[in-house]
């Protein structure tokens, strides 16, 4: 079990095995991306000591058992050394990167759809950040053949059978349609391109 300080004074633990360095989180596709947004290298270490786990370690759910344990103690002043050793041959996920087409326009990708079939993309208030503001610009967004010019600010603002934008609770840009699965309607999933240009065309 791997643990990764993601904040100032958070925690993001991770499954990972003792063959290899791979690290699985429960926020899944958020670590890479948080990790190339910060601007220090934060420690990493492996999970060992039984006596910060909750008795008995379940093979399957090791959220309750272990990291919230191990979120407690550290929350209580336990020090990250405390946990095991450091470790510097961890994996970093290859993600694709948004790419700068032009001053006012990108072009990113869909990195996962969730269980509403809202479709995540790999763009970050760092790669947009009019967007990402209460008072949005005009926009133009392309996807699967459709063109959405609405930035929503919540999932109930969204009309009818509209394709909207927003920002979701991860930071990056969602496409979503109100109470509809935008990833089926749209036949679009993982890689998906999307294409973003800022300001009247």
């Amino acid at each position: 079990q791997r643990f990764h300080q993601a904040h100032d004074r958070r925690f993001g633990c991770g499954v990972g095995t003792d063959i290899g360095q791979r690290v699985r989180r429960a926020d899944g596709i958020v670590h890479s991306p948080g990790r190339r947004r910060a601007k220090q290298r934060r420690p990493q270490g492996v999970l060992r000591p039984q006596k910060f786990f909750r008795q008995p370690v379940s093979r399957t759910f090791h959220g309750r058992d272990i990291f919230a344990p191990v979120a407690a103690w550290l929350s209580k002043g336990v020090a990250p050394s405390e946990f095991g050793p450091e470790i510097s041959d961890y994996v970093r996920l290859p993600l694709p990167q948004v790419e700068r087409i032009a001053e006012n326009s990108l072009r990113g990708v869909v990195l996962k759809v969730d269980k509403f079939g809202n479709l995540i993309t790999n763009i970050s208030q760092q790669d947009a950040p009019a967007l990402f503001g209460s008072a949005v610009p005009p926009v133009t967004i392309l996807i699967s053949g459709q063109t959405i010019t609405r930035v929503c600010q919540s999932y109930t603002d969204g009309g009818e059978d509209e394709f909207f934008a927003i920002v979701g609770s991860s930071g990056f840009l969602e496409i979503a349609a109100r109470q509809s699965p935008a990833a089926e309607k749209l036949t679009a999933g993982v890689g998906t391109p999307i294409g973003i240009i800022l300001g009247e065309l």
